[in-house]
């Protein structure tokens, strides 16, 4: 089922994943809207911005994946580590304001990498 399906996930989830890429292009803007990290400092600026260029990279791999099979599973299985990272990471922070605005990235993130261990587990 999965493997029937996967390349549409893939075109579903590569985008979105991509969004992540904003947040380097316009850092400021996106985080203070989103996120409760007004007062970083121009080393927590720099973490952010890289976190957020790792992030769009997974994304264009997921494009990749969806149009090359042969990459697709070392691919998946990256992009399903780095997701399941950051789910871990969020979920470790329960109770805090960063939790609770990105709790809805990383339940997003934690459907895709379970379907992308599932693929991979097919």
């Amino acid at each position: 089922m999965i493997h029937a399906h996967i390349v549409a996930f893939l075109y579903l989830a590569a985008p979105l994943t991509l969004l992540a890429g904003l947040i380097g292009l316009l850092p400021r803007p996106m985080v203070v809207r989103v996120l409760p990290l007004a007062d970083l400092d121009a080393t927590g600026w720099f973490f952010v911005r890289h976190w957020a260029v790792l992030v769009a990279m997974c994304g264009m791999l997921l494009f990749w994946a969806a149009r090359d099979a042969s990459a697709r599973p070392s691919v998946l299985a990256l992009v399903a580590a780095e997701k399941f990272c950051f789910v871990g990471l969020v979920f470790s922070r329960r109770g805090t304001a960063i939790f609770r605005a990105l709790r809805p990235g990383a339940i997003a993130d934690l459907v895709a990498a379970i379907i992308f261990t599932l693929y991979l587990l097919g």
